[in-house]
């Protein structure tokens, strides 16, 4: 199994590397998949819209984007107050399972939260003491930046992280005395991107959450091998981010360490020909897209180095 310089063409053959086994053992996925492709009308093909289009191939000139990203982190059921809520006087907390990251870090970020209509909330940090402020991202379709896909076992090779553009790995943990794993992947928030807003946040994920990170990018494994199938066509190359991926908190808490989570997972739509039609890239988002996948491969090898090296502290 390989890749070329046109992207994922090699995912006609993938149905024999999809995780079912995994999906079904870990949650947090979606098993609708051998549903959909049943439920498909025979004689109905799809056709998306950006047929035709070289996907794999990097259209506009690279442009320098810095080296510090906003992180995108994952709440599990963290105690949280609404900003609205506060401004009212009142103090009624709740637990927020959902995507958040950082406000007042970019201020072309906090403009595209606002025109969207993100909400802002706080979020307890145990480990810091105090109270944080958060946009709160409960449901959101992510691109998923990386040049190739492999499968967690293969990630032993470092030829092979080296470019993906994903970062991931363990490593000690001094304060925690144990092991640690690390899941960084940069996305671009489909929302944000049709506000102008292209510049990636990085989705951080460490520990038992990596389990739950994996299982999305099995999933999108099987959109794009689904996709193949429903266009009927071996030569359209596909790409990790030429559909979407909708995640949200899961409906039914998971127990951990004798706690009640809520993981991240797949929105639980239906995946067949309307699903690729709504989440499917848009032409006018294939050059932005194609240039920050192929960046993403140098962010990966640095990143990697900073936070996974023996010599790196962690992250």
């Amino acid at each position: 199994m390989g890749s070329d310089s046109t992207g994922f063409r090699w995912l006609k053959r993938m149905d024999k590397y999809l995780r079912f086994e995994y999906l079904t053992k870990h949650g947090g996925g979606n098993n609708n998949m051998q549903q959909a492709t049943t439920n498909r009308n025979a004689n109905e093909k799809y056709i998306p819209a950006f047929k035709g289009r070289e996907l794999g191939v990097n259209l506009v000139t690279p442009r320098e984007l810095g080296s510090e990203f906003v992180t995108l982190s994952w709440a599990n059921g963290l105690r949280a107050k609404k900003r609205s809520h506060l401004q009212k006087g009142q103090t009624g907390e709740y637990k927020y399972a959902g995507l958040f990251c950082n406000t007042k870090e970019d201020e072309q970020l906090d403009q595209a939260m606002t025109d969207v209509k993100a909400e802002r909330i706080e979020i307890w940090h145990s480990t810091a003491g105090q109270w944080g402020e958060h946009w709160a991202l409960p449901r959101v379709a992510l691109f998923l930046l990386a040049e190739w896909l492999g499968s967690k076992g293969s990630w032993e090779n470092w030829g092979e992280r080296e470019r993906q553009g994903l970062v991931y790995g363990w490593k000690y943990d001094a304060k925690k005395k144990r092991d640690a794993s690390y899941f960084r992947l940069q996305v671009v928030l489909r929302p944000l991107l049709k506000r102008g807003y292209a510049k990636p946040l990085v989705l951080a994920m460490g520990n038992t959450s990596t389990d739950y990170a994996w299982n999305l990018l099995y999933w999108q494994r099987q959109v794009l091998a689904f996709a193949h199938q429903a266009m009927g066509d071996d030569d359209q190359a596909l790409t990790l981010w030429s559909y979407a991926l909708p995640v949200g908190a899961s409906v039914e808490p998971t127990t951990r360490n004798q706690q009640e989570i809520y993981p991240i997972q797949v929105l639980p739509v239906p995946l067949d020909i309307v699903y690729l039609q709504r989440y499917e890239v848009k032409p006018q988002e294939i050059e932005v897209l194609s240039r920050l996948s192929r960046e993403s491969v140098q962010w990966s090898r640095e990143t990697y180095q900073r936070i996974l090296e023996p010599t790196a502290a962690p992250a």
